[in-house]
């Protein structure tokens, strides 16, 4: 509701960059907020779709990048995988040039994601891992959850058990030192460690 109010209070006219960046906060606030899917998607999408409108594609900056991320992640989500890419690819391209860690990271966590999807399991577990190192490199708990729990995925969709547990123990471990355990990642990794060792018949 927040984010909402903010997006009402900038005038777009004036201040596009400050708009685009509520509106891709609006975007993730839709998504953290869903009761059910179909619902949120209508909003997740549209907001990120109006972030990126906002932002020129030239001159490049970080911000280009961020919301043409957050465009791929939303498109992920509502199974729109190859709009989902062809943002990724260009959010990965933006970060690069402007070198923004952060941003290459969460590109490349989306990239991974949809490798995974398309059936490319290594190379999902190769884009996964470097955006894994490359956030711990930068510092940042949250991406490092993040990119964490996407490398869990292709573990799981492969039945690959046992090293799923193993990175769900490492991410929630991480999620506890870091104060992040009630975090949305840090629920995730509790969840699904218990299916993770209930699939594989450790009770």
């Amino acid at each position: 509701d927040l984010a909402r109010e903010a997006v009402g209070a900038i005038e777009e006219d004036v201040d596009p960059l400050r708009a685009a960046l509520a509106y891709e906060r609006l975007s993730w606030y839709a998504v953290d907020a869903q009761v059910q899917v179909k619902h949120a998607a209508i909003e997740m999408l549209t907001t990120s779709r109006r972030a990126v409108e906002l932002v020129p594609a030239d001159p490049p900056t970080a911000l280009r990048a961020r919301v043409a991320g957050g465009l791929a992640f939303m498109l992920l989500l509502a199974r729109e995988y190859d709009e989902a890419q062809h943002w990724a690819k260009k959010a990965l391209a933006v970060a690069k040039l402007v070198d923004s860690a952060d941003e290459e990271v969460r590109a490349l966590v989306a990239l991974g994601f949809l490798e995974g999807r398309y059936g490319e399991v290594d190379t999902a577990r190769s884009l996964l891992r470097d955006a894994y190192s490359r956030a711990v490199a930068g510092g940042d708990r949250l991406l490092q959850l993040g990119a964490k729990w996407h490398l869990t995925w292709p573990e799981l969709d492969v039945g690959n058990l046992a090293t799923a547990c193993v990175t769900l123990e490492e991410m929630a471990e991480l999620a506890q030192r870091s104060g992040l355990t009630w975090s949305a990642y840090g629920r995730n990794a509790l969840q699904l460690r218990c299916y993770a060792y209930y699939a594989a018949g450790e009770w």
